[in-house]
């Protein structure tokens, strides 16, 4: 098989979209999948990336898990936790408190597309080079 699997393209535009990068594809839209088309076009996504307060960044590492981060404006944060290995499953721990104020929090995932209220803890299990990525407004 070549290319990336459905994770691996998640977690590849979700870094994307925390670094602020150009949004470029690289491949012919006409030959898309319906999951590559919601993938690039999904607007919360885009609205991360062109959201111009910060450009993202790692700010917690232990060896192939990693947490990225980008301020928003209205006291929101953009949240990518990412499993970098390439056979192993990685569980990923993240306090929201911790770098957004807020008593309570709106968590949305981005690309399950749902919303929940939190403490703010984040807690993932994380297949091999897989990501969750959150948009998360502080209360």
């Amino acid at each position: 098989e070549q290319g990336l699997t459905e994770a691996q393209q998640e977690a590849h535009f979700a870094l994307w979209c925390v670094m602020s990068s150009p949004l470029t594809l690289g491949n012919d839209p006409r030959d898309m999948t319906k999951f590559e088309l919601d993938l690039i076009t999904n607007p919360v996504a885009i609205g991360i990336n062109q959201d111009s307060s910060e450009q993202g960044r790692r700010i917690a590492k232990s060896g192939v898990a990693e947490v990225w981060v980008k301020h928003l404006e209205g006291n929101q944060l953009a949240v990518l936790l990412l499993n970098r290995s390439p056979d192993s499953m990685e569980e990923i721990q993240f306090d929201v408190s911790a770098v957004l104020n807020g008593a309570t929090f709106r968590i949305t995932d981005v690309f399950e597309k749902f919303s929940t209220n939190s403490d703010g803890q984040l807690e993932v299990e994380l297949g091999p080079q897989s990501a969750k990525f959150f948009l998360v407004d502080g209360r």
